[in-house]
């Protein structure tokens, strides 16, 4: 779903994507989708392409870690799907991820069950690298600091001045008392 996101094939995703069959005859390349749900016509188009179809439950927080990784420091696990929905996850005719033939099937060609796995390692080399770049900013602001105080620049003292003025309205006149 992801991929479909950041491509513009959707535009907007608020409880996931459900592939349908619309144009089954136009599709003639191998492609791999994982999506919230697919129609069984859907999933044999894509299937005789040479493609494969997981559905995939996603709740609110996990749909968001998907598409905007960037924003959690620690990607939350994915919920599993309440009992009314979960045989359609368990079912193999309906490409549910939580089928053993699907799951084999995926741990074969990708080398994991669903792109969670996947998209957690690619979040982590991003910590990483921007765990080192916040490092490396607090050391030149260190270093900045410790170079303004050897040069005296460091830390003066602010002098206060307490000003008060006092005014009192006169009478009408628009005259004021001192």
């Amino acid at each position: 779903m992801r991929d479909l996101w950041t491509a513009g094939v959707v535009t907007q995703i608020r409880e996931g994507v459900k592939l349908l069959a619309k144009h089954k005859d136009e599709l003639r390349s191998p492609v791999h989708f994982e999506v919230s749900s697919a129609s069984k016509n859907a999933i044999a188009a894509v299937e005789a392409a040479g493609g494969t179809v997981t559905c995939v439950h996603f709740n609110r927080l996990a749909l968001r870690a998907l598409l905007k990784p960037i924003k959690f420091d620690l990607l939350p696990r994915r919920a599993r799907p309440n009992p009314k929905r979960m045989p359609y996850f368990l079912d193999h005719t309906r490409a549910g991820y939580l089928s053993p033939e699907i799951q084999i099937r995926n741990l074969r060609l990708f080398g994991h069950v669903t792109s969670e796995q996947s998209m957690r390692e690619e979040h982590d080399r991003y910590m990483i690298g921007r765990r080192e770049q916040i490092k490396q900013e607090q050391l030149q602001r260190r270093e900045q600091k410790m170079e303004l105080m050897q040069l005296g620049v460091g830390k003066q003292k602010k002098i206060k001045t307490k000003t008060r003025t006092k005014m009192a309205i006169g009478k009408s006149d628009g005259k004021h008392r001192k």
